[in-house]
């Protein structure tokens, strides 16, 4: 989705940043918008979507994993020095913060970012 589809649907962004994700993973734009009662967050490689995050509960997969939901692992790696359950399906990353980095808390954030701009462990993580 083009950064002009976005601005579109939710407006202006509430801040923007630049970041890199992990040591040598492209530098990225961060723009934060107030979405259905949280923040959704679109990361963008120049002016094309490759990631989003979220705090809100209107956002789920299609499994039903979301922010507020008791995270129940089925598939994926618990990374304790980010406090998220990591799971990598095809070219996508896709990691649920629990609260309070907890095993088994409920889902605070849920984030998806391309393979290639996040480190897919611990080593080498940017907080």
């Amino acid at each position: 989705m083009p950064e002009a589809q976005v601005a579109a649907a939710y407006g202006p962004p509430r801040s923007v940043r630049t970041t890199a994700y992990s040591r040598g993973a492209p530098r990225v734009t961060v723009a934060t918008y107030r979405a259905h009662s949280g923040q959704l967050s679109i990361v963008y490689d120049g002016a094309v979507v490759v990631g989003v995050s979220t705090t809100s509960p209107y956002y789920t997969t299609a499994a039903g994993h979301g922010v507020g939901v008791p995270f129940a692992p089925t598939n994926g790696t618990w990374l304790a020095c980010l406090g998220v359950y990591r799971q990598i399906v095809g070219g996508v990353t896709t990691d649920f913060a629990t609260q309070g980095a907890q095993k088994f808390g409920r889902v605070v954030r849920a984030s998806l970012l391309r393979r290639g701009y996040r480190d897919p462990g611990c080593q080498g993580a940017v907080r």
